[in-house]
Formats: C-alpha cells, structure tokens, sequence
C-alpha cells in the first residue's frame, strides 16, 4: 500500500498463502477498502480491510481436483456490490463460462447459458446499465447479456477478423 501517491511503498497483509504467476486486483467501487484477488492459478479472495486481512471465496467456483479454483477475472456491478461475476477458465483447457455472486463472493453460481466451455479472461459490466455485462473469451468469442448473466448472445460476427480467427480478448 502506498499512502503518499506511490512514491513509498509498505507490505500489507498476510501475502504468504497467495500462489500463482498472476494477479488481478478489483477494487470495490463503493468501498476502497474491499479488495478482490484473482490469483491464477490458486483462487479469488476478498479482503474488507484494504488488504490487512483476506479470506478465499470458493463457493461455487468451479475447481480442479487439487481444489484450485477456475477464476481467471472479475466484474462488480457499479450499483450493487453485492453482485459480483468472474470469469473462468483452468490454467491449461477450457473454461466454464461465467459465475455470478449475489453475496459479495461468499457463494457463486454458473450465469453461463450460451457460453459453456469458454475461458473467460475479462469480463465487464456495464457502467450505464449494471443488467448490461461483457465477457471476452481467450479464443476472441465476444458475448453480451443484458438481464445480469442469466442469458448471453455471442457478438463475435461483429467483430473484425484477422484472417480466419479473431484475437483473443483479455
């Protein structure tokens, strides 16, 4: 954490259980105190104290059969922040679409109708229209829903192609 506009730097936290080549860190939009981590591979976690303390969100997040968890990216709804997405996908293979958490994290459900097998390395919503949310998959699918994940419409045609594939979104 830097509190002088990153010119110094101090460690915050318990950092020794975070495993992983890559992270992502969200930060709560109503509250910059509430941290999520995406460690790839290893699992999301959440913090409520600005990084002081963190505990792993599992719940429902699909897992190899070590136990990591297929979490790749996360969205929170700007309106709520309850609601959370994360996009998923195994460290090598495919993914299982998108989860949705209506609990800040504690439980997750798969919101993936139309878009199972995909590894989803950025998922977005909406800053206008928080039902309005984006999910780019690593083979260039784009998909959108606009009822909050229940249901998803594949936009990949609109997009420009390079020769026969698209570029990966992420």
């Amino acid at each position: 954490v830097s509190a002088d506009g990153a010119a110094t730097w101090q460690l915050r936290g318990a950092h020794d259980h975070f495993g992983g080549f890559y992270f992502s860190l969200y930060v709560d939009p109503t509250n910059p105190a509430r941290l999520f981590l995406v460690s790839r591979p290893g699992g999301t976690s959440r913090s409520l104290d600005g990084g002081q303390t963190w505990i792993a969100l599992q719940g429902g997040l699909p897992a190899d059969e070590r136990g990591e968890v297929f979490c790749m990216s996360l969205a929170l709804d700007p309106t709520d922040p309850n609601v959370v997405y994360a996009g998923t996908g195994g460290w090598v293979g495919n993914g299982h679409g998108v989860y949705k958490s209506v609990d800040g994290g504690e439980t997750w459900s798969p919101a993936n109708r139309g878009m199972l097998d995909y590894r989803i390395p950025s998922v977005v919503v909406s800053p206008h229209q928080s039902q309005t949310v984006y999910a780019g998959s690593q083979e260039g699918e784009l998909f959108k829903s606009t009822d909050g994940g229940a249901s998803w419409t594949k936009l990949t045609d609109r997009l420009p192609a390079q020769g026969r594939s698209y570029p990966g979104i992420g």
